[in-house]
């Protein structure tokens, strides 16, 4: 029996698609040589230096406050050097694996490493690959893209040919860390990111055509408890606000009542959807109320703590304009009211608010009262070493938003530079005075081996001032981690 595929249509506010997507990473360096040739190295560092806001970089020297959790869990690519998405070489060192670490605190309160378990993930997707059960017991991954073999020296280009991935990984704690135990299913080909319901019950995958291949469908809906019996997936076709199929679920977010489901199709619309479940019967999807579009690269998107408000990263890079990664503007966070108190057709969500943070804001953090995010500003720090003189290839920056619970309105409180390569997620502990953040690699790490897990401060929350800062706790992982999760107590 295969699973059951409804095409789920929307004739709501028609958009025009542009005719083709820039493809992130590929041939940066390139692009580069030419902007270089064309304006001369002071002319491409002048207008640069002209759209990088300075965020100076933070000394790392606090000490951490009290983390509250049970385990971070840290997803790693080791397949890859980040700046393989320029060079499309992929630096590999033999005998590197793909790897989730998890993290525990000793007894004097400092991070150390509990276990490292071998899980299939890729950095090429958005940082919403992996979710961690309510009760704590079970972490789920999507590969994206499978790993390779040691002896492949180059992909080109790495977004376009490398292999298609099929995997979800079920990573059971039940026995606790050291006794990790996983199991592999296939769920179908390209499943790019992964969303839990609040009650842990059912998986929600999206999925991309990329080069040649065109996916069946788009997402799908599984049931974790029956994940080896894939004739139960429900799987469906999703079409953009124009009337085409999507090329993919960009982001996926359930609201936390599980009644929606959050969604960004092909990185600039962002739509929702109605989710009925019943048991033994296939999932039904609806549309819900209006589409947001005309946006340009829409990054990871979630509900607000209550799920009045849905937010989402922008990271400004332009699909129209072939330099947007080399001399792109600054990001920005996006605040949407969800409207749920209105019916699928005449729910009415809408912008109502928009501000400016630090350059490529991939991935972010929302603090558990819900009165703040941190969005993590990776720059330009992709950007090869030939290219590195170029402003913001040498750091990054976090930056802290405030949000008002009553209107979402998001305010910049300010921004903090840090060093290393391509961060792009961070999580805040159970009670949001420490933070996590991720670094890809470092530049002095010449053989790339190593990434890692950096921590911060959160302080003066309930004050006027609040601020990060920035601690000299750092934990050394498998090289490329670009996934964070909070297992809490």
């Amino acid at each position: 029996m295969t699973p059951q595929t409804k095409i789920v249509t929307e004739s709501m506010n028609a958009a025009i698609r542009p005719t083709r997507r820039w493809i992130r990473g590929v041939g940066i360096a390139g692009i580069a040589v030419v902007l270089v040739a064309i304006l001369g190295v002071g002319g491409v560092v002048t207008y640069a230096a002209l759209l990088l806001p300075q965020a100076p970089i933070s000394p790392a020297e606090a000490a951490l406050n009290p983390f509250n959790g049970r385990f971070l869990y840290a997803l790693s690519d080791a397949d890859m050097a980040a700046t393989a998405y320029a060079t499309n070489g992929l630096e590999q060192v033999e005998g590197l694996r793909d790897t989730l670490t998890l993290i525990k605190w000793a007894e004097d309160g400092k991070p150390t490493i509990a276990k490292d378990v071998i899980v299939s993930n890729s950095v090429m997707s958005w940082p919403q690959i992996a979710a961690a059960s309510p009760d704590g017991r079970t972490i789920y991954v999507v590969e994206a893209r499978p790993e390779v073999a040691d002896d492949i020296e180059r992909i080109a280009p790495v977004q376009i040919a490398w292999p298609s991935g099929a995997l979800l990984t079920r990573i059971d704690l039940a026995d606790g860390a050291e006794s990790a135990v996983t199991e592999t299913y296939s769920v179908g080909v390209n499943p790019v990111h992964l969303a839990l319901s609040p009650d842990g019950r059912h998986l929600a995958i999206g999925f991309r055509s990329v080069g040649d291949f065109i996916a069946d469908y788009q997402l799908a809906i599984l049931p974790t408890d029956q994940l080896s019996d894939p004739s139960i997936y429900s799987t469906f076709v999703l079409q953009d606000a124009a009337g085409s199929t999507v090329t993919e679920v960009s982001s996926l977010a359930w609201h936390p009542s599980g009644n929606f489901l959050g969604m960004i199709l092909d990185t600039d619309e962002i739509a929702f959807y109605r989710v009925n479940i019943t048991d033994d019967q296939p999932v039904q999807l609806e549309p819900f109320g209006n589409r947001l579009t005309g946006h340009q690269t829409l990054s990871v998107g979630r509900f607000s703590v209550d799920g009045r408000f849905y937010f989402a990263s922008e990271l400004r890079w332009s699909q129209a304009n072939p330099l947007a990664m080399v001399i792109n503007p600054p990001g920005e966070m996006i605040a949407v009211r969800f409207d749920d108190a209105t019916d699928d057709e005449t729910a009415e969500h809408a912008e109502v608010s928009r501000v400016q943070v630090g350059l490529s804001p991939e991935g972010w953090a929302l603090h558990p009262s819900g009165e703040f995010l941190v969005t993590v500003n990776m720059n330009r720090t992709y950007l090869p070493d030939a290219v590195a003189f170029l402003p913001g290839a040498q750091a990054n920056s976090l930056s802290l938003v405030r949000i008002d619970p009553t209107t979402g309105e998001l305010s910049v409180i300010d921004h903090y530079g840090f060093e290393g390569v391509l961060p792009e997620d961070a999580v805040f502990d159970a009670d949001g005075d420490a933070l996590a953040v991720v670094v890809y690699e470092y530049r002095e790490d010449a053989i790339h081996e190593m990434g890692g897990v950096e921590f911060w401060n959160l302080n003066g929350a309930d004050t006027e001032t609040p601020h990060l800062e920035r601690t000299s706790v750092r934990v050394d992982v498998m090289r490329g981690p670009h996934v964070l999760g909070l297992i809490p107590e």
